[in-house]
Parts: C-alpha cells; structure tokens; sequence
C-alpha cells in the first residue's frame, strides 16, 4: 500500500513537472500565485496559499532551478500530497531535504490539486553581502588623537631619529608605511603626495594651520586634518 501511494505521489509531481504541451490536462495558473517563505534556520519553506483551495488532494514540490522543464530525483528537495483539509496546516512549515541551509540560487514550488490545475511560483537564495570593514583616520593624523596639528609634525620629526616612535599614540601603522587599502595605497604621515614621511610633512602640517596656508600640498587626495574612511 505504502509503495502505491508513494508511485502516486510521484506521479502527481512529475505531472507537476510537465509542460502544458506535453501534459494537455494540466491547467497552468498565474505564476508566482503561491506564497512562500524560506526560513535558513531548520531549512524550512513555509507555503500558505495560492493553489486551488476546491481540489481534494493537493500535492506540494519544491525543487532546485527556475522552473526547470525536467526535474531528476536529485533536484527534488520536498515533495508530499494532502487531502485539501489537511493541506494548509501541512504546508506551512515543511522541511526540506537536507539539514544545511538552501545555497544561493533559484528554487522553484510548484502546487497542484486533484482538478490538474499547477501553480508555481519561485523564490531566490541572494549571497551573502560581503562585510566590508573600514579604516577610520584624520589625514596628517600620526599620533591617533584624531587632529593634525604640531604634535604630528613633531611625531614625524622624531620618528626619523634612531629610536624614535614610529606609531606615536597607538596608531595602526608605522609612520612612513605603505598601506594598502581595498582601493588605495598610500604612505602613512604622507601629506605632500611623495611616497615618504619626512621633514617635508612636518612642515607642511605645520604650515597648513596658517591663514592660508597649503592643505593639500603635492595634490594629496585628502586636507590635512580631513576625517578619512577607507574600505580595508
């Protein structure tokens, strides 16, 4: 008994399958009529309306693809038949096969009663947004107190000394080192858009706070004293 019923199961799913060509019987509703919600959590699709609530028996699959024209074994993730008062409660929560969540990609369900009339709709597994962290910092900023002023031309002063602090104030790179950023790369303390920390640097923090005087010497992307957020 059990085997026949499972031959009749598959039987309506692959009937579910079919064109309306190749199937003249089956009658092929509005798509997208059926209401889905995939939860990762458990892999569960939750299917609450949509199909014909007049058939007597209403078979659900969920299968991997756009609506794919052939579906073999190894594309069905869910298949089942109810009786039509037993079907609303049985399809609002259903596992599907495997105990992983849904990869990214098209998944298609497919709803048909015992009147041959087959709705369909689709829902999509979007990838992961990649999480993109960023570097935070004033431009000119060497010793992480986020100005740009005579402490830093100090810093960098010092720096070129023997034994001098290279990351004055717990900065995140040496005075003088490349960073090489998602879409950039430049030299840390370098406000005069040459490739180097130097006395030049110094000076030009320095000048920088005078009336008029160069914020953006060398054509450095960045003022001095900007506040800067760079994608790492």
């Amino acid at each position: 008994m059990r085997k026949t019923l499972l031959s009749c199961v598959v039987a309506s799913a692959m009937a579910l399958a079919c064109t309306a060509t190749s199937f003249a019987a089956v009658t092929y509703g509005e798509d997208n009529q059926l209401t889905v919600a995939y939860t990762a959590d458990g892999n569960k699709l939750a299917v609450t309306s949509g199909w014909n609530a007049d058939d007597a028996q209403v078979t659900l699959l969920v299968v991997k693809g756009d609506n794919p024209s052939t579906i073999s074994d190894g594309d069905i993730l869910y298949i089942d038949q109810q009786a039509k008062d037993a079907a609303a409660t049985a399809f609002a929560s259903v596992g599907l096969l495997g105990e992983t969540a849904l990869a990214e990609g098209t998944y298609t369900v497919k709803a048909g009663g015992s009147a041959g009339n087959v709705y369909t709709s689709t829902f999509t597994i979007a990838a992961d947004a990649p999480v993109v962290e960023y570097l935070d910092f004033v431009w000119g900023d060497v010793t992480n107190d986020s100005a740009s002023d005579i402490k830093d031309a100090g810093a960098i002063l010092l720096s070129a000394l023997e034994g001098g602090d290279k990351q004055p104030g717990g900065t995140p790179y040496e005075i003088g080192a490349s960073v090489a950023l998602k879409d950039v790369t430049f030299t840390w303390g370098d406000v005069t858009n040459d490739a180097a920390s130097d006395i030049k640097d110094a000076g030009a923090i320095l000048l920088s706070a005078l009336e008029g005087g160069d914020k953006q010497p060398g054509g450095t992307p960045y003022e001095i004293g900007a506040s800067v957020s760079l994608a790492k």
